[in-house]
């Protein structure tokens, strides 16, 4: 029997999908390709579903005789593992962002006399316009919480900008664009102001969101706030303080008053802790991860760039270490590579877009 490779993200199923697979299923055995949750959000959004809830719902389609994980866009592991007979496609890919990934199968393939099918691509449906339409009659506040943590699980840089408003978080939302075969775009938010507003920002954006004010409130209101903050669907806190033990009593604090196990807590280092020293630096790292902090926060400003990849490179050599995200400025967005070898996982963005006209907002894709 013929071994048939189709190739498939299935985070949303529709009748497309099922018409592929019949078609498979006429030519010999079906082997789905099921990209993993890095390999989605590799170059697109990241999943609705896990890989094991997608896995499930493809194995019970009739005529699905395995599920194998494809762990990246490119298919050329698994087809030279398999040798399939024939890679069923639909002619999407034959533009935009896969249209190298089809060049490389159809070159792989005829390694061995392999062929590659490409049946006619439903008309008037995609998962992509589906997963948008859904987005925008909603998203709840429980999968919108989910979603940070879920990101810097999967995406090697997770990149976060700052806002001021409702009107700038409409922009960043539909702010990306393709580059090197990827979708890029600004995977968050970060605000600092009235939490009055966050209903208004929640109203335009299905994105997570960080708050980084209210976190000097009192001990005994600090839960108060978070309660709040997760029945909204904010993502994450950053908790400042005075000092470093005041920091680290608020940090316990939160973690007793949270409820979600998804809401976490990020605690910066200042830029004159950093010039002082790293191992002043990295002792506050430390004594904020022992207080529960789920992720530490630098400045990587111009003047203090050197010492800050310095206490990067240090701080992977923790035993117990925590996602290092760090903040910085879009005009410095060439330096992402340099900052992920360090092993950061996550840019803060943190320009001013209220100093920009409504023209320039509307450029920032050329930052990506």
């Amino acid at each position: 029997m013929k071994k048939i490779y189709v190739p498939m993200s299935a985070d949303v199923i529709h009748h497309g999908h099922i018409n592929i697979i019949e078609i498979a299923r006429q030519l010999g055995r079906v082997v789905v390709g099921l990209m993993t949750d890095k390999a989605i959000a590799s170059y697109k959004r990241v999943p609705l579903l896990t890989y094991g809830q997608r896995k499930k719902v493809v194995e019970n389609i009739k005529g699905v005789e395995e599920v194998i994980p494809q762990d990246t866009l490119d298919y050329t592991v698994n087809l030279k593992k398999l040798k399939p007979d024939y890679v069923i496609h639909g002619t999407d890919w034959r533009k935009g962002i896969q249209k190298g990934v089809r060049e490389k199968t159809i070159k792989t393939m005829e390694e061995w006399g392999g062929k590659v099918i490409e049946p006619d691509y439903t008309r008037d449906i995609s998962s992509t316009q589906l997963l948008e339409e859904m987005l925008r009659i909603g998203i709840t506040p429980k999968i919108r919480l989910k979603k940070l943590k879920r990101l810097l699980e999967l995406k090697p840089l997770v990149r976060i900008i700052k806002i001021q408003d409702p009107q700038i978080a409409r922009i960043i939302e539909k702010t990306k664009t393709a580059r090197n075969g990827e979708i890029r775009e600004f995977d968050g938010m970060c605000y600092g102001h009235s939490l009055q507003a966050l209903d208004q920002i929640f109203e335009v954006t299905t994105k997570p969101l960080i708050v980084d004010g209210n976190s000097r409130a009192p001990v005994g209101q600090l839960g108060g706030v978070i309660k709040v903050l997760e029945n909204l669907g904010v993502s994450a806190l950053i908790i400042r303080g005075d000092g470093m033990e005041n920091v680290c009593n608020r940090i316990a604090a939160g973690k007793k008053s949270k409820v979600s196990d998804d809401f976490m807590f990020f605690t910066p280092i200042r830029n004159s802790v950093l010039r002082k020293g790293r191992d002043e630096a990295l002792q506050m790292a430390r004594a904020y991860i022992k207080a529960g902090a789920d992720g530490i926060m630098i400045d990587s400003e111009e003047e203090t760039r050197t010492e800050t990849l310095k206490f990067c490179q240090r701080y992977k050599q923790l035993e117990l270490k925590r996602p290092l995200a760090v903040l910085s400025s879009l005009k410095e967005v060439r330096s992402e590579k340099t900052l992920m070898d360090a092993g950061v996982g996550m840019v803060v963005y943190v320009d001013s877009l209220l100093q920009w006209d409504l023209s320039q907002r509307r450029t920032l894709a050329k930052f990506l």
